[in-house]
């Protein structure tokens, strides 16, 4: 009797796990992709035998990427998940009773699905070489009503396959995720906008009103779904569904064109719970990748940075301003040069008339119709701006005050002739500050605008202040600086003859050119 029980017991272990002994360790599939694309299994590169794969029987999740050029990478997951059909042989020995098959569940009882497809890959990248202007991210934000995410999760790689049974959902405050924070976001968007190969992001460029875009992102919506292998084997593979508001605006501010996107991304495998956060962030920085390349692709954000926006030219009335009393010496036109100060930031700005006039860069005002000005000697007082011209970056602005200015320079620059940048940089406790150095160039861009290059210090809060020379007369604006990794000493001006030419001004009993 004992040895009856003994070989009953035995017969049903060996039949209980007739798919997990008698599958193979190996299985073919067919893998299906789009011509010239290639296929990498794990992060290498895998071969396909008359479009065939091999992948083993171990019930770890297969990351298949598939890369074509022109296209962004599709990420997709095999996973075991068909029960395999050796495991019918399990019920032969007990008739009836079936329950054994549901015992079959070793890591060969299961199959992948027969054929890996990739249909086609729809999101194609724009080629940056056709653009007349380049987008540069600016801030990123959550909306509103953004406070929770939506988390599904799904017991099983067959409860996802399978629309009968519904995922186990949650909603999630983004405050207390540390791993998707807002800071997050912003450093990824960041460098998806600035430093991706389509978007140029190291070229000098002066006139950057007609060639530079400003990009501000919102978060809309964000689902994360994580779908699990099944209950007996770790891993699975993560999912995201995000809405992103794109707003594009000029260099200035204004509002462009605005475009909504609702993308998913591909299938990022994990197998164990340290790997799940890597996952989790790379199928968030593909969905944004693809929000992106979705937008850039917009019809009309398209032809807006393929042809460009019109800028037409400014034309004010002739000023005629009296200049009769400027500073001769270089330490009086100093003190011609004040702090223009805003809410947001401040910049520079330079006396030019008697009775209160005075010149600063465009995008220090920007939109503002007045703005609080700070003299050497500490006092603020209100000045209204009065005329733009957004193409030059040159704003003229009025204040009621009888100051000293500093008059024009007549004489034509030369190479290495020095010359002196005074503004108030970096903070408002520097204002009037002195810095020394030579012309190094004259630049002149497509737009016939002309810029002194120079090697003397200078910081944002310059802009709009004064280029002098050693006599203490007005050669240029200060307007940029050349920034980046190992560069230093390269700042531009607005040459003096565009300041008056592009706000209309002439100086009583001076004929300037």
């Amino acid at each position: 009797m004992k040895q009856f029980w003994t070989i009953l017991l035995s017969c049903q272990i060996l039949f209980s796990s007739c798919a997990s002994i008698l599958n193979g360790s190996s299985q073919k599939v067919k893998v299906v992709s789009p011509t010239n694309c290639q296929t990498y299994l794990n992060g290498k590169q895998v071969y396909l035998q008359a479009g065939y794969l091999t992948l083993s029987r171990n019930m770890i999740p297969q990351q298949f990427t598939f890369k074509r050029e022109g296209y962004l990478d599709e990420n997709k997951v095999a996973i075991q998940y068909k029960k395999s059909p050796l495991a019918v042989l399990s019920i032969i020995p007990f008739g009836v009773f079936v329950y054994p098959i549901f015992l079959d569940n070793g890591k060969k009882a299961y199959n992948y699905e027969k054929v890996i497809s990739l249909v086609n890959q729809d999101y194609k990248v724009p080629s940056f070489g056709r653009f007349k202007l380049f987008p540069k991210f600016n801030q990123f934000e959550l909306s509103e009503d953004m406070e929770f995410y939506n988390f599904n999760s799904y017991r099983s790689y067959y409860y996802f396959k399978t629309s009968d049974f519904q995922p186990t959902h949650y909603s999630v405050s983004l405050k207390r995720n540390e791993l998707l924070t807002q800071l997050y976001f912003q450093e990824k968007l960041e460098v998806l906008i600035n430093e991706k190969e389509y978007v140029r992001s190291s070229s000098l460029n002066l006139d950057k009103f007609k060639t530079e875009l400003k990009i501000d992102v919102r978060l809309l919506d964000l689902e994360l779904s994580e779908i699990n292998t099944s209950s007996s084997y770790n891993g699975g593979f993560t999912q995201v569904k995000i809405e992103l508001l794109w707003l594009l605006q000029d260099v200035y501010g204004n509002k462009l064109e605005e475009v909504t996107t609702f993308d998913s991304s591909g299938e990022f495998k994990f197998h164990n719970k340290k790997d799940y956060d890597q996952s989790v962030q790379s199928a968030i920085e593909d969905c944004l990748h693809k929000g992106y390349i979705t937008f850039l692709n917009n019809e009309k954000v398209g032809n807006l940075m393929l042809n460009g926006f019109e800028t037409k030219e400014v034309n004010f009335p002739l000023l005629l301003l009296n200049d009769s009393r400027a500073a001769n010496t270089l330490k009086k036109a100093i003190n011609s040069v004040v702090t223009v100060k805003l809410e947001e930031g401040h910049g520079s700005g330079v006396f030019i008339s008697n009775d209160g006039y005075l010149v600063t860069n465009y995008h220090v005002v920007q939109n503002n119709k007045k703005v609080k000005i700070i003299d050497n000697s500490g006092k603020e007082y209100w000045a209204e701006v009065i005329r733009i011209n957004k193409t030059k970056d040159l704003a003229l602005l009025k204040a009621d005050t009888e100051v000293e200015p500093i008059r024009f320079s007549m004489s034509p620059l030369q190479i290495t002739q020095e010359v002196y940048a005074i503004g108030t940089p970096a903070s408002t406790n520097l204002s009037q500050t002195v810095s020394r150095g030579i012309v190094s160039r004259i630049e002149k861009n497509d737009s016939k605008n002309k810029f002194v290059q120079f090697d003397a210090s200078i910081n944002s809060g310059n802009s709009g202040g004064a280029l002098l020379n050693n006599k203490g007369e007005l050669v240029g604006i200060v307007n940029a600086k050349l920034t980046g990794k190992g560069i230093e000493g390269i700042g531009f001006a607005i040459a003096i003859d565009q300041v008056y030419k592009g706000l209309s001004l002439n100086f009583a009993g001076v004929n300037k050119p």
